[in-house]
C-alpha cells in the first residue's frame, strides 16, 4: 500500500482526459511490444525454415541421411568444435568421418598393422575424400601397390644394413631411392 499511495495521489490530481491519455499511451506501448514480439517470432520462424531448407539441400548434395546428419552434428557439439557449426560444416565432418572409417577398413583388409599407423590412415582418408568415385577394390589395389613398394624398399634397406659390409676402394655413387607417398597418389 505504501508504494501505491504516491501513484494514487498523482492520479487524483489528474483530469479525466489526462488519465485517459495515460491509459491510451500505456495500451499503445503494450500493443507496440506485442507487435514487435510477433514480428520477432515471424523472423525467427523464417530463419528456422531457411536453415531447414539449407540442411535438406546439403543432405541431398552429399547423400546424408537425417540420422547420420544428426549424429555428425551431435559429435561436433560433444567435441566442442571451435568454428561455426553450420550445415556445410556438419556435412564435411560427416564425409571425413566416414572416409576415416572406410580407410581403417581398407587398411585392415590389406594389413592390420597399417591401421595402427595414423599417418597412413589419414593419407588414405584424404585419398578417399578427394576421390569419392573410388570403390573398395580400387582403394585396396592402391594400398597393396603402395604398401608392397614400401615393403620392398624397406626389405632392401634392412638387408643392406644386416649384411656384412665389404670395404671397397672405389666409391660408387649412391642410388636414389624412389619413395612413394600417399599424397603423390
Amino acid at each position: 500500500l505504501n508504494r501505491l499511495i504516491p501513484e494514487m495521489e498523482r492520479r487524483s490530481t489528474m483530469t479525466e482526459d489526462q488519465i485517459r491519455a495515460e491509459e491510451l499511451a500505456f495500451q499503445n506501448e503494450y500493443l507496440m511490444r506485442q507487435q514487435e514480439s510477433a514480428q520477432q517470432q515471424y523472423q525467427d520462424q523464417q530463419a528456422l525454415r531457411e536453415l531447414e531448407d539449407e540442411i535438406v539441400e546439403v543432405q541431398e548434395a552429399h547423400g546424408i541421411s537425417d540420422e547420420d546428419f544428426e549424429n555428425a552434428y551431435n559429435e561436433l557439439m560433444e567435441i566442442d568444435y571451435e568454428g561455426e557449426i553450420n550445415p556445410a560444416t556438419v556435412a564435411e565432418y560427416h564425409m571425413h568421418s566416414k572416409a576415416y572409417s572406410k580407410a581403417e577398413d581398407i587398411l585392415g583388409q590389406v594389413d592390420s598393422l597399417l591401421v595402427e599407423q595414423d599417418p597412413v590412415v589419414e593419407s588414405l582418408q584424404k585419398v578417399i575424400v578427394e576421390n569419392p568415385s573410388f570403390d573398395d577394390n580400387d582403394l585396396i589395389e592402391i594400398v597393396q601397390q603402395v604398401y608392397s613398394d614400401f615393403k620392398k624398399d624397406t626389405s632392401k634397406t634392412v638387408s643392406k644394413k644386416a649384411s656384412p659390409v665389404k670395404k671397397q676402394e672405389t666409391k660408387t655413387p649412391m642410388k636414389q631411392e624412389n619413395y612413394v607417398d600417399w599424397e603423390d597418389i
